[in-house]
């Protein structure tokens, strides 16, 4: 799989860490990108992936961020996706420990 940190980056914008709501609730928050239909030749399938970036990574360029990668990707963000539409808050979790000085800053990879 490509290593998310060597992706192109864009400008930041403010747009990108607002809080969407879905039914009332609380959506994804942060920047996301989405892989539909990532090859996996070792699975002989295709997997949808995302890509969670934490807030500094469209500004800091030349900064290396660990990644965690999760299964169950379709859960970790999205109501929307997710089973039953509760998602596992992983993208509020992760902001709310690095604005709290708790966790160093990640990039997160979900695998559908």
């Amino acid at each position: 799989m490509a290593n998310p940190g060597n992706t192109r980056r864009q400008k930041a914008s403010a747009k990108s860490y607002a809080v969407k709501t879905y039914r009332g609730r609380k959506g994804i928050v942060g920047k996301v990108h989405y892989h539909r239909k990532f090859r996996s030749e070792s699975l002989d399938n295709y997997r949808d992936i995302f890509v969670w970036l934490p807030p500094s990574y469209s500004v800091l360029a030349e900064k290396r961020y660990p990644v965690l990668y999760m299964h169950d990707g379709q859960n970790l963000i999205d109501p929307v996706t997710s089973f039953a539409g509760m998602d596992w808050q992983v993208d509020e979790t992760v902001t709310r420990l690095i604005k709290a000085g708790r966790m160093k800053e990640i990039i997160v990879v979900g695998i559908n």
